[in-house]
């Protein structure tokens, strides 16, 4: 009896420690993410002097496609507008320009695109 108990404790331990690791792993990609993530301000100086395709171009360089909602909530805060779709999000980076980011189901980025206001 005394040896199941052991048993028990010693999988109920081993399934704790293997979650917490999963959580520690999850919270280390989302600071990742955000610490390799440009400022919205880089964003729309490149829009402003180069183009709206070049600033989509530098963020899809800088892989910000295959980041998390939670990432960019971190970097960027909370989004200037919502669409009536839960899976986009826009944030006006200026009165000439606005960033738009769709998910897929997984809240993990699906298209992000900088366009002209318009």
């Amino acid at each position: 009896m005394k040896r199941r108990c052991w048993i028990v404790a010693g999988a109920v331990l081993a399934i704790a420690l293997a979650c917490g690791i999963a959580l520690w792993r999850d919270a280390q990609v989302i600071k990742w993410q955000t610490d390799h993530m440009p400022e919205l301000d880089n964003v729309l100086t490149l829009a402003e002097n180069r183009g709206a395709d070049w600033a989509t171009d530098e963020l899809l360089i800088n892989n910000v496609d295959s980041f998390r909602k939670k990432s960019l909530y971190n970097k960027w805060g909370e989004p200037t507008e919502r669409s009536a779709s839960e899976k986009e999000d826009i944030w006006i980076l200026s009165d000439q320009f606005r960033l738009i980011v769709d998910y897929d189901g997984a809240d993990r980025i699906e298209r992000i695109v900088v366009l002209p206001n318009g």
